[in-house]
């Protein structure tokens, strides 16, 4: 019993070391965002969102979701140089966001050299 109990907090131990590393790796990353002055209007169902962003990337990724449902894949948008820079987007949603219980959200983030979503960013859409 001493042995199984031991080997378990080894196993224990050893996981908890690999998802250490993990975050470190993941923080670590050199593709970074930071959003400001963020501000979204929704009329008619037309979503626009306009903010100011920094990143040490040329480019970072949208979507936008409700719930576990994709109702824009995802798109790029380009930038250049890495001071803040303002963007928008604009989208048009589908009536039944009206009767969802859930609000969508702009989902903005950068990716890894791998092509990996990384520090996403949620920004709820407040439909009235």
């Amino acid at each position: 019993m001493k042995r199984i109990m031991l080997l378990m907090l080894f196993a224990v131990l050893l996981v908890g070391c690999s998802n250490t590393d993990e975050l470190k790796s993941n923080s670590d990353s050199p593709n970074t965002i930071d959003i400001r002055n963020v501000d979204v209007q929704v009329e008619d169902l037309t979503a626009n969102l306009v903010a100011d962003v920094k990143t040490s990337s040329e480019e970072i990724f949208y979507r936008v979701e409700l719930g576990e449902e994709v109702l824009q894949d995802e798109k790029p948008i380009q930038l250049n140089g890495q001071e803040w820079k303002p963007f928008e987007i604009e989208v048009t949603l589908p009536k039944k966001v009206m009767e969802a219980d859930d609000a969508p959200i702009f989902v903005i983030y950068g990716k890894n050299e791998n092509g990996k979503a990384i520090n996403p960013n949620y920004i709820p859409i407040e439909i009235k």
